[in-house]
């Protein structure tokens, strides 16, 4: 029974497979004359034009996109000084870094390119007192920094970049970073107080020159920390992050302000409320030229007052530093400059003292 029933089966499946290979060669030979007509041919050309269009669409989506850096064409006039108000800076400046930063970064154990040194000296005023700061910097270095893109790349569905991105893209660009922390311990060695420190750095940054140059000729790019101290000048943004970078590896909380309709930028470093700016937590500092750290209602460069609430970035951690002394002259230096361009005796002497505290009379 087995047998039989096996021979039977096997015959039911010998001749079905006979019976579907001629179903199968009929099949072969009608699509073989379809496909070679052309209503055979329009249905494949189709679906592959389907397949390479989608395959087009999805390469396209997938595409990164740049967020570049803003450039705003307006030049700025010539700093105005009068008889007792030398207040006014080149704020109306292009932006060179726009919306924001990166990943952290670390120091590279080898760095190729420190070449074409040339040896820097920066002052700076504390207490009325000058001092200088010296280091080596490296052409190579900066070349290198200025030849980098000033846009991140991103893919179309992810966040876009923000101010915080960029800033922080700048702060830890890896080269640097062994040379502006030799920077930072050159500072820690003028003074053993930490406030002293943060105080050093403040004017150490704000003494270097302002780039007139480069805004007159339309040639901001946005100057990496490390750049700025190989070609001792920059702009309002490029001299701030500098000195984040200098106050954060300090041990203070620092933070950017960003005046972006008014075009311009400026630091903020933790202070006590009572000092802060626009109950920010952070006292203003402005870069762009010596001045006393929490003054902020000078006149600047053809944009008057800096009457916007900013962008606050916040960038880092850390102590408070006590600005009180500094909040006092702020407030006795802004009274001199309400009453007018002539001061009496008294007041001028005042408004020279404090010019020179603050070595705000190289500023010219």
């Amino acid at each position: 029974m087995k047998r039989t029933s096996n021979y039977r089966s096997s015959r039911r499946f010998a001749n079905a497979s006979t019976g579907m290979a001629a179903l199968l060669l009929v099949a072969l030979v009608f699509g073989y004359i379809w496909a070679q007509s052309d209503v055979g041919m329009a249905p494949l050309q189709n679906m592959a034009a389907q397949f390479t269009q989608s395959a087009t669409t999805d390469a396209s989506q997938t595409a990164p996109f740049e967020a570049t850096t803003k450039t705003q064409s307006s030049i700025p006039k010539t700093t105005q000084t009068l008889d007792a108000t030398p207040d006014a800076w080149f704020a109306d400046e292009p932006f060179a870094t726009p919306i924001s930063a990166a990943t952290v970064s670390t120091a590279v154990s080898a760095n190729p390119y420190l070449t074409g040194p040339t040896t820097q000296t920066y002052t700076y005023v504390v207490d009325g007192r000058a001092g200088i700061l010296s280091m080596t910097t490296y052409a190579g270095l900066s070349d290198y920094q200025a030849g980098l893109s000033r846009a991140i790349s991103y893919r179309k569905g992810d966040p876009k970049p923000t101010t915080y991105d960029f800033v922080m893209r700048d702060l830890n660009e890896p080269y640097q970073q062994a040379e502006l922390d030799a920077l930072v311990e050159n500072i820690r060695r003028q003074s053993s107080n930490p406030e002293q420190q943060a105080r050093i750095a403040i004017s150490f940054v704000q003494t270097i020159p302002y780039d007139t140059a480069g805004v007159l000729e339309n040639r901001i790019t946005g100057k990496y920390p490390y750049e700025v101290l190989h070609t001792n000048t920059g702009v309002c943004q490029e001299k701030s992050e500098l000195l984040a970078y200098l106050l954060r590896e300090l041990g203070f909380g620092v933070a950017i302000f960003r005046f972006e309709s008014q075009n311009h930028q400026t630091l903020g470093v933790r202070c006590a409320p009572e000092f802060d700016y626009r109950d920010s937590g952070y006292c203003f500092v402005e870069t762009t030229g010596p001045a006393i750290s929490t003054y902020s209602t000078g006149n600047y460069a053809n944009i008057g007052k800096i009457i916007t609430a900013p962008e606050i970035v916040a960038i880092s951690g850390g102590a408070l530093l006590d600005l009180s002394e500094e909040f006092a002259d702020a407030q006795a230096y802004a009274h001199l400059v309400s009453i007018g361009p002539t001061l009496d005796s008294a007041d001028y002497a005042q408004w020279q003292a404090l010019q020179q505290e603050y070595g705000m009379e190289q500023a010219g």
